[in-house]
């Protein structure tokens, strides 16, 4: 039997854990009240509320991909991702690896020097090649002092061969201090968060390097397809050849992305761009259609001692892990 003092506690625990509920569903219940009047009256939690319902929906809808289960993929490189762009706006991240860790990008950076110089100049802007501008690390883009070309040609020059020589001289014509601003400026206007430039070539400087991350690259190589697909014309030519304002031949252009041939891709190569110094190590941003041809995929590997491996590597487990119908 229960002694009278066991008894006595026990009532007294149960009205103790009575009463703790009855605050605790008071708590509760007043948070919803004050939480719906917000959603009534305050106009920025009603805004956020609505776009993450809306976003969530396009999720669920957008996206009848379904994962086969493919093995793990390992990846040596700092950071890597892959980002499916589908033609109607929606996204979806298929692989990722360090893509909000900023790290130096060589000469991806000629990216947005290009976009800067296609915003300021007209492509029939002649540019002459000076003995300063040789001076810049380099031999990519066989120029010569006393060369003379249009900015056009340039562009093909540091998208194509990766010319550091080139990228200087587009920059000489505003002066490479105010082309970097524009250059940071226009990652600033495009919410590159992690994005900074401090030289329009991607050369490693004693002052450090220019950065990015791997999801700010393919956020800005996006914007590129959608509103400057010239660049990415010039990115996706294995070869052309360069002539002087006279007729002759100055050279044979070789692009510096071996990727281009890669045949075990099901849909078109739209280009990339390739970046090695000491500091950045080998990068790479690659972007290919979708095996379902109602968009694209941005690749983007940073950090690499294997980039086009590790390209090929990602590229493949893309194919392997997800379910696509196939584009014709």
């Amino acid at each position: 039997m229960m002694t009278r003092n066991l008894k006595v506690f026990l009532a007294a625990s149960v009205g103790s854990v009575s009463v703790w509920w009855g605050i605790n569903a008071l708590n509760e219940a007043l948070t919803d009240v004050f939480f719906a009047y917000e959603m009534r009256t305050n106009p920025a939690v009603l805004a956020a509320t609505a776009a993450q319902l809306e976003l969530e929906q396009q999720i669920q809808e957008a996206y009848p991909l379904a994962q086969k289960g493919g093995e793990r993929l390992e990846i040596h490189a700092k950071a890597a991702l892959a980002l499916y762009a589908r033609e109607d706006g929606t996204i979806k991240i298929l692989f990722q690896k360090g893509g909000e860790k900023p790290l130096p990008i060589a000469s991806i950076t000629k990216l947005m020097a290009a976009l800067v110089a296609i915003k300021n100049y007209p492509p029939t802007q002649h540019v002459t090649i000076t003995r300063e501008i040789l001076e810049t690390p380099g031999e990519a883009g066989q120029l010569q002092e006393g060369d003379v070309l249009p900015v056009k040609d340039l562009l093909y020059l540091i998208l194509m061969e990766s010319s550091n020589d080139a990228a200087v001289a587009l920059a000489a014509l505003l002066g490479e201090e105010q082309f970097v601003t524009k250059m940071n400026e226009e990652a600033g206007r495009l919410a590159l968060r992690n994005t900074r430039f401090i030289n329009p070539t991607g050369l490693d400087e004693p002052e450090g390097s220019n950065e990015s991350t791997a999801r700010d690259l393919a956020q800005f190589a996006r914007y590129l397809l959608n509103t400057h697909p010239q660049i990415f014309d010039i990115l996706s030519q294995s070869e052309l050849p360069l002539y002087a304002p006279d007729g002759l031949l100055h050279h044979l252009m070789r692009n510096t992305n071996e990727l281009l041939g890669y045949y075990d891709w099901p849909a078109k190569i739209l280009g990339g761009k390739t970046g090695t110094t000491p500091a950045a190590g080998q990068t790479l941003l690659f972007v290919v259609e979708s095996p379902s041809a109602d968009g694209y995929i941005i690749n983007v590997i940073l950090g690499s001692e294997a980039r086009f491996t590790e390209m090929r590597q990602l590229l493949h487990w893309i194919l392997e892990t997800y379910e696509w119908e196939f584009g014709n």
